[in-house]
């Protein structure tokens, strides 16, 4: 059986990486400007104000996995190991691509 590649889902998934970078860089901005964070980005970023540990996107990369692992436990058996998968992958290309924009606009 010969697998095709659909060029949908190729725009989808590079449709989708694009906003995954202008979030990156919105967060970037708005931390780099003295706006504050997202609730979600509050914690790493101040982590990371006090701990070369990790840069920015790698705390947020450890409270991401954090977070996953989390929700498998509360989800026990009913959980999707692809979509756990997928999302581990997509929070660290999110964590890559913070810190790649916070170094962008230095």
């Amino acid at each position: 059986m010969e697998s095709k590649i659909n060029p949908t889902i190729i725009k989808k998934y590079a449709l989708f990486l694009i906003g995954l970078f202008i979030a990156s860089m919105g967060v970037a901005f708005s931390t780099k400007a003295g706006l504050g964070t997202s609730p979600v980005a509050s914690l790493p970023y101040s982590v990371s104000l006090v701990s070369t540990v990790f840069t920015f996107g790698g705390w947020l990369n450890l409270l991401s996995v954090i977070q996953i692992i989390t929700q498998v436990l509360i989800l026990k058996g009913r959980v999707n190991y692809f979509e756990i998968a997928v999302q581990t992958v997509l929070d660290f290309v999110y964590g890559y691509l913070t810190n790649l924009s916070c170094y962008l606009i230095k």
